[in-house]
């Protein structure tokens, strides 16, 4: 099993364990810091180590890649870009992807402000994936749609935290043509639980309701810092003016 990796508080919370697991086992829930880790039903467990063989804990060295040339790039397109937390290349390569007929894969925020990872499969939708989110995002039954999609050679576009691409690859077992992904250079990543609590305090002392939030805004000091805005509704409904650097722990 893989109960010793969850216990040494090495595990990532990627899911492929529970999405893996024959006997539908393992499922995730939520420890009290707010991250997702897996719990494990022993009396139904077969001890098959699918488990085992997913974690990316266990074994990255598995699917890294050789070492290779370093490029770097930047989008064309001005709009874009300045809607990009950096270079703006994932949207170059999700509309290539798109334009062959492909499914994106990254992470959105929901209607309740839940970073969720889902996918898209037109360029409109597109914006919904662009920018960086800097919390654990739920990773849900992704890598089984992924799969699918590749057995039906359909393009597939993977962007996230580099355990998570592990993690996608060890569950996949091979290597595909079809399939094209992105990993983060990640340092850890917060709890959503935190996240939530940053955005009730604000909701708050403003008495309003966070629809939408943005990390590493450049249209308030472009490449300048890192800004973040916030855009909300009142009681009514009624949209207010862009919230913008706001720290609730100092106002």
């Amino acid at each position: 099993m893989i109960q010793d990796i969850i216990e040494s508080q090495d595990c990532v919370g990627c899911g492929a364990c529970a999405e893996i697991c024959p006997k539908k086992c393992i499922e995730l829930t939520v420890n009290k810091e707010g991250f997702k880790y897996p719990t494990i039903n022993t009396e139904q467990c077969i001890n098959c180590k699918q488990c085992r063989k997913v974690c990316p804990a266990l074994n990255s060295e598995k699917v890294k890649l050789p070492k290779g040339k370093v490029y770097a790039a930047v989008n064309k397109n001005h709009s874009i870009l300045m809607e990009s937390s950096s270079g703006g290349i994932f949207s170059s390569i999700s509309q290539f992807v798109l334009n062959h007929n492909g499914i994106v894969f990254g992470a959105a925020f929901d209607k309740n402000m839940i970073l969720i990872h889902s996918s898209v499969d037109n360029k409109k939708d597109l914006e919904r994936l662009r920018g960086s989110k800097y919390l654990q995002s739920d990773i849900q039954n992704v890598f089984k749609k992924i799969r699918k999609l590749i057995s039906e050679k359909r393009y597939v576009y993977f962007v996230g935290t580099s355990c998570q691409v592990a993690a996608l690859k060890l569950f996949l077992k091979t290597d595909s043509e079809f399939l094209i992904t992105s990993d983060l250079i990640c340092h850890g990543v917060p709890s959503p639980k935190a996240f939530n609590i940053f955005l009730k305090e604000i909701e708050r002392k403003k008495n309003i309701k966070i629809i939408q939030y943005k990390f590493r805004d450049k249209s308030i000091n472009g490449w300048n810092c890192s800004s973040s805005t916030a855009i909300a509704i009142d009681n009514k409904n009624n949209h207010i003016p862009q919230i913008r650097n706001y720290h609730p722990i100092h106002d």
